[in-house]
C-alpha cells in the first residue's frame, strides 16, 4: 500500500484547500494486529504531519483487519460524511460487518471502497455489500490509478462533481475526468388544459385534457451545490437595550428548538451590544451554554439612539467560521 499511502499524503493538502462540502477530516489506518490510530481535525498541517507518520509495514499475509478500521473511523466521524477506504485485502474480521453496517446506517455516512490487488483472491463481497447499502460505491482499480482518484475526490469536495458518480473501473474514471459520463434524457409528462397535474399511469388525464411533456438532459458530472449537512456558524447579534426586551426574550424560547432542527451549520455564535460598547460574544455547539448565555443578558438602558451595532457585528463576525450567517 506504500504507493496509496504516498498519493494520499501528496494530495491532501490540495485536497483541503478544494473543499466546500465538509467540516473536518477523518483519517485512519489499520493493519493485523490491529491498533486503533485515527486522526479527527480541520487542519492542512495536522493531517499532514499524521499521514507523514505512516509507514507500510509488514505485508504479505491477506486479509486484514479492515472493518476494525472502517468502525472506527466512522464512530469519530459526524454525520452525513463519505468514507472512503483504500485496501488491496479483503476483510478478516466480515463478523463485524452488520453492526458497521448499522453504524453507517445511523450517520448516513456513504461508504467507498477503492480496492487494488487481488483482495486475496476474493470478489470483495462484504465492500460490495457496504457500499450497497450506504449509496456508496466499490471500485476495482490499480495502483497506477490512485493519482486519479485523489484527483476525482478533490474535484468532489469542490463540488465539481457528484459522489454519486465514483468510478467503478478504469473505463469509467477516464469518463469521469474527461467529463463525458453518463447523461440520458428525462420526460416530465403534464396534463394540459386542466390543472397541469401530472397524469396516472399510463399516462392517461381527465377528459378535456391531453398529455405533454418536456425534455430534460440530466448528466451524473453535473456540478452539485456545495452543501453540506453542516457548515459555518449560525449567528445571532442582538442589541441588548431596554428596548429590545421582547426580542432577547423570543430568541431566547427558541434557540435550543433552533439548534435541534439545525442541518447546515456547525456552531452558534451569539453576541450583545450597546452603548458604551463591552464586547460579550460566545461561540458554541452546546445548546445548553447557548441558553445559558441568553439568561444572563438583561435589557437595560435604552433612550438614547444610535447604538454601536456595527462593533457587535463585527466581534460576532472575527469569532464565527467561513461561510456563516449572521442575524
Amino acid at each position: 500500500m506504500g504507493r496509496v499511502i504516498t498519493a494520499v499524503r501528496n494530495h491532501i493538502q490540495s485536497i483541503i484547500r478544494a473543499n466546500k462540502r465538509f467540516n473536518n477530516y477523518v483519517i485512519a489506518t489499520y493493519g493485523d494486529p490491529y491498533r486503533r490510530n485515527v486522526l479527527k481535525t480541520r487542519n492542512a498541517h495536522q493531517a499532514l504531519a499524521f499521514l507523514r507518520r505512516v509507514r507500510p509495514h509488514g505485508g504479505g499475509d491477506c486479509p486484514e483487519m479492515a472493518l476494525q478500521g472502517v468502525r472506527d473511523a466512522a464512530a469519530a466521524a459526524d454525520r452525513n460524511s463519505v468514507l472512503f477506504l483504500f485496501t488491496d485485502a479483503s476483510a478478516k474480521d466480515a463478523h463485524l460487518q452488520s453492526s458497521v453496517a448499522s453504524l453507517l446506517s445511523s450517520k448516513n455516512i456513504r461508504f467507498f471502497t477503492v480496492a487494488s490487488g487481488n483482495l486475496c483472491g476474493r470478489p470483495g463481497n462484504v465492500y460490495k455489500s457496504l457500499a450497497t447499502r450506504t449509496r456508496g460505491r466499490f471500485s476495482k482499480l490499480g495502483n497506477a490509478y490512485t493519482k486519479s482518484v485523489m484527483h476525482f475526490i478533490r474535484k468532489a469536495v469542490s463540488g465539481h462533481y457528484s459522489f454519486s458518480v465514483f468510478p467503478r473501473n478504469a473505463g469509467e474514471l477516464r469518463r469521469v475526468m474527461s467529463g463525458r459520463c453518463g447523461c440520458r434524457v428525462v420526460r416530465h409528462y403534464k396534463c394540459r388544459g386542466g390543472g397541469g397535474k401530472k397524469p396516472k399511469p399510463p399516462r392517461r388525464c381527465r377528459r378535456g385534457e391531453r398529455v405533454s411533456f418536456r425534455r430534460r438532459k440530466v448528466c451524473s458530472c453535473k456540478p452539485v451545490a456545495p452543501r453540506p449537512g453542516k457548515r459555518g456558524s449560525l449567528i445571532f447579534v442582538v442589541d441588548d437595550t431596554g428596548s429590545m426586551g421582547r426580542v432577547i426574550t423570543a430568541v431566547r424560547n427558541h434557540i435550543q428548538s433552533i439548534i435541534r432542527a439545525n442541518k447546515r451549520f456547525n456552531n452558534y455564535v451569539l453576541g450583545t451590544y450597546g452603548d458604551p460598547y463591552r464586547r460579550n460574544v460566545l461561540k458554541t455547539r452546546n445548546a445548553h451554554q447557548a441558553l445559558a448565555f441568553l439568561r444572563r443578558v438583561r435589557p437595560h438602558g435604552g433612550g438614547d439612539c444610535p447604538e454601536m451595532a456595527l462593533q457587535g457585528v463585527r466581534d460576532a463576525a472575527a469569532a464565527a467560521d467561513r461561510n456563516s450567517v449572521l442575524f
